[in-house]
């Protein structure tokens, strides 16, 4: 790699970075991201692929298989399986963002899913309401009932919710617009009545208290910046301690619950699907699998 190739590299990683702060990415994913590339432009250096013209399926299989045995750079042993899922998942972000770019970019081959060990961890609709009365009627209480409305209400998932703007959410039209979803597909979202009174009223009584500097960020904290997803769960955890329920159900449990209390409601699979942003049915069924084991109490 000559100096020119390494200069323009560089310059790819620092505008590659910026891309990802002008989305509304994580600080540790807007960190993260751009090392994890770099790491993979000096592996295609040392196997003597110069351009990201040369980049093929094949090649991010290889490097992928070489991920799984390097070592750990701080302890001695190889890469977990979920790191190396980190890895892929910088890969196709940076793929994403060359193609939107309108840079050379290459395919990201699609790797075979993991059968599901467990099935999801739900919460029934009688500890909704029990989330919902455990928020108080303070400002952070309006933000956590948006909170739950966008999560359970929607559907959305954490990283799709805590990346909204004020442009992504049409009040008139009762729709949100996700943007940022996963394998960056976007879609609309119908909000119902109640969620859409919880997002109005923090729209209109908390947001405005809580803003100190100009931001579209639909979420902010008590210092006026926005809230990243690892900020929503970290709320959602002091939630589940006030409501007195189990504290391992994290946030996207909510967005399984929805999923499957529409089921539950007589909603077509393909509805929820959609609904959901999932690519395929595939992912959808597992609700089906889900919803055979509850009572008749719970279906109410």
């Amino acid at each position: 790699m000559n100096q020119n190739t390494a200069s323009y590299y560089q310059n790819l990683i620092t505008n590659y970075k910026e891309w990802l702060i002008t989305l509304n990415y994580s600080k540790g994913l807007i960190y993260n991201d751009p090392l994890m590339i770099t790491e993979f432009l000096s592996w295609l250096k040392d196997n003597e692929i110069t351009t990201l013209q040369q980049i093929t399926p094949v090649i991010i299989k290889d490097y992928l298989k070489h991920l799984t045995t390097r070592k750990h750079h701080k302890e001695n042993k190889t890469l977990s399986q979920s790191t190396i899922r980190r890895y892929y998942q910088a890969l196709k972000r940076f793929a994403c963002y060359l193609n939107k770019n309108e840079l050379p970019s290459f395919e990201i081959p699609t790797l075979q899913a993991q059968k599901q060990q467990n099935s999801p961890v739900l919460f029934t609709k009688a500890e909704i309401k029990i989330l919902y009365k455990a928020t108080d009627p303070t400002y952070l209480g309006y933000r956590d009932r948006a909170m739950l409305a966008l999560c359970y209400g929607c559907g959305l998932r954490k990283a799709e919710a805590a990346s909204l703007a004020l442009q992504d959410i049409l009040l008139t039209k009762q729709q949100i617009f996700v943007k940022q979803g996963k394998h960056y597909k976007e879609r609309y979202v119908p909000i119902a009545e109640k969620p859409l009174q919880h997002i109005r009223e923090y729209l209109q009584f908390a947001r405005p208290k809580l803003m100190k500097t100009a931001t579209n960020a639909f979420f902010i904290g008590i210092t006026g910046k926005p809230l990243d997803k690892s900020a929503l769960s970290e709320r959602f955890k002091r939630l589940l301690t006030v409501a007195e329920l189990n504290d391992k159900k994290g946030l996207h449990s909510l967005r399984h619950s929805i999923a499957t209390h529409l089921l539950q409601n007589g909603m077509p699979l393909s509805q929820i699907a959609l609904f959901l942003g999932h690519s395929s049915l595939e992912s959808t069924q597992i609700y089906t699998q889900i919803t055979k084991g509850f009572t008749d109490e719970e279906r109410v």
